[in-house]
């Protein structure tokens, strides 16, 4: 006994290339940009999780220093990146290679505010002056200039009206101090247990308050950015990629 089967495409034929074209050419694209950009939002925050475990406190500017250039479906291509800097080095630079920190903006301010005598080139706070972040306290560096101007020891006003305006805030709140503070810019020369530097003087009792440096930091490599985002991407890429092909068919009706 013979059984025959034939099975007639004539009708149909027209419209399976069409679902064929529209999921080539439409839907597996769209459903790669999909699974790219979730892969890169994960990515993102697997490197602010990885910052906080190498630096101490840090602060929003940097966890928020990578930036994410999403896929298209007719530009498969997705990009993690640092954030340019407007001006100068960035800082996250020396983190991941190593090298001379640049100066801040800060330490360019106060190397035109200070009649210093030396080379300034990086300033560093002291344990008084120090943020809970790390950095340097901005309302301490114009009291400082402020003490250090009655002091007559302040070379040129700084140009920013935000910093003049700080500037003038600190010089009202010193006048109005029961005990009289001075500022003055003391010298390893001049005594034993004393380096250069910004000191505060309040009665008879002298405390440094900034470190004043004739050399800029040098950093080894301390955090290297990339090899957990690739980790992480190639664990995690291929599953998203899978539940949106998933997607992408079941939409196309096959």
């Amino acid at each position: 006994m013979a059984v025959n089967v034939g099975i007639s495409t004539t009708g149909s034929t027209r419209s399976i290339n069409r679902r064929l074209h529209n999921l080539m050419h439409r839907q597996i694209p769209f459903a790669a940009s999909k699974a790219l950009n979730d892969t890169g939002n994960v990515l993102l925050a697997v490197n602010k999780r990885e910052m906080r475990k190498q630096f101490d406190k840090p602060v929003r500017y940097t966890l928020n220093a990578f930036y994410m250039k999403p896929a298209r479906k007719n530009d498969l291509n997705m990009r993690i990146a640092r954030k340019s800097k407007p001006a100068g080095k960035h800082y996250l630079d020396v983190q991941h290679k190593g090298g001379v920190r640049p100066r801040k903006g800060v330490e360019s301010m106060l190397n035109y505010s200070l009649a210093y005598s030396g080379d300034l080139r990086a300033v560093l706070p002291t344990s008084r002056t120090q943020t809970a972040a790390g950095g340097m306290s901005m309302a301490r560096i114009n009291e400082a200039i402020a003490g250090l101007q009655d002091s007559k020891q302040a070379g040129r006003v700084p140009s920013s009206s935000y910093t003049k305006a700080g500037i003038t805030k600190q010089t009202d709140r010193l006048a109005r101090r029961k005990k009289p503070v001075e500022y003055f810019i003391g010298y390893k020369s001049e005594g034993k247990n004393r380096t250069d530097g910004i000191y505060r003087r309040t009665g008879k009792t002298v405390k440094k308050m900034f470190h004043l440096l004739e050399y800029q930091p040098k950093y080894r490599p301390n955090f290297p950015f990339y090899p957990p985002l690739i980790r992480n991407a190639r664990s995690y890429f291929p599953t998203r990629m899978k539940r949106q092909l998933a997607m992408a068919m079941r939409t196309a009706r096959f």
